[in-house]
């Protein structure tokens, strides 16, 4: 069996390791089997996937007496991860949703005497001992995005998976449109990514 050194962590691996999927259904004894024959044959690197506790107990019995002789790999931090991503995404979805639905203009409550909107409307006979001499009237909403400002905000909603799915369950007949311009920001997104990755993790002379 060759070995290479695992990145920078100056730990010697088989270039064979073993996933663990096959073994996940088996009892332990046959599981116990398959690694024995891996270390014999010189593996040393073990993929740790699957939860499944008879896998788990497994490894335990084969690693007894001779755990240096195994070095492990697990997924825990990609599952937290993806976890926290989706979380996030989420919440970022939910503002960014509040921050579009709000309108150019709001309602708010106001002294009768000092009310300068022609769109005043009075409230007597709610609560009057609370609201006496007071109207509702319409004013310019502070909140209210508009122009470039507008555009950046439905730009990141509609590139963030929450959002396009949202937007997707609310999606009328005349918004036919809109699901291409979700492909195609998509599109643009995954090519990004991918010639980003590329130059990135390109090639490299490891000699």
């Amino acid at each position: 069996m060759n070995y290479r050194t695992l990145g920078l962590t100056g730990l010697r691996v088989s270039e064979v390791g073993l996933g663990c999927e096959q073994i996940m259904e088996q009892d332990s004894q046959a599981s116990v089997e398959v690694l024995n024959a891996a270390i014999k044959a010189g593996v040393n690197y073990f993929d740790l996937f699957s939860p499944h506790p008879s896998m788990r107990d497994a490894f335990g019995i084969a690693m007894e007496g001779r755990r240096e002789k195994f070095i492990l790999q697990a997924h825990l931090w990609a599952a937290i991860f993806s976890i926290l991503l989706a979380v996030a995404l989420l919440m970022a979805a939910s503002e960014l949703s509040q921050a579009l639905e709000q309108g150019p203009y709001t309602m708010q409550l106001v002294p009768e005497e000092f009310s300068t909107s022609k769109e005043a409307y009075s409230i007597d006979g709610v609560a009057e001992d609370m609201f006496d001499g007071l109207v509702m009237e319409t004013v310019p909403n502070p909140n209210y995005l508009s122009g470039e400002k507008r555009e950046i905000v439905q730009l990141f909603y509609d590139i963030n998976p929450a959002g396009q799915t949202t937007q997707l369950a609310r999606l009328s007949e005349q918004d036919i449109l809109y699901p291409l311009r979700i492909i195609l920001l998509d599109a643009g997104l995954s090519a990004v990514f991918a010639l980003g990755g590329i130059w990135i993790f390109r090639r490299k002379d490891i000699k």
